[in-house]
Formats: structure tokens, C-alpha cells, sequence
């Protein structure tokens, strides 16, 4: 029983692991993309913004097709 709960725990710390990664990389998309806009184009990175894009990152990695 202990084996399937460190089972569990690990499961859940990779999972999150992975959430932080997708939220780094989308961070660092956004401030690539601000960088690279002139300042008439450039609108505020939003952690609204961050974590949608973090969510379609991880939809992509996690779609099968």
C-alpha cells in the first residue's frame, strides 16, 4: 500500500513539475515576443496570458495525434 501512495506522490510532484515547465517556456515565449515588437505593437504580458498558453502547450504535448 505505501508503494502505490510514493506512486501517487510521484505521479502528482511530475505533474506539477510539468505544469511549471509549460508556464516557464510560455513565459518566456511572451517576453521573446514582447521583445521582438515595436513599442506601438506591444501589448502587457498577463499571467492570464501565460497560463493559457501554458494550457495549450501542455494540450499539445499531451495530444496523442
Amino acid at each position: 500500500m505505501n508503494t502505490l501512495k510514493n506512486l501517487a506522490e510521484q505521479s502528482t510532484i511530475t505533474a506539477k513539475q510539468r505544469k511549471l515547465e509549460a508556464l516557464r517556456m510560455a513565459k518566456d515565449v511572451h517576453v521573446e515576443n514582447r521583445r521582438t515588437q515595436s513599442a506601438s505593437e506591444a501589448t502587457a504580458i498577463t499571467a492570464n496570458s501565460i497560463v493559457t498558453m501554458a494550457t495549450d502547450l501542455m494540450t499539445y504535448v499531451n495530444n496523442d495525434s
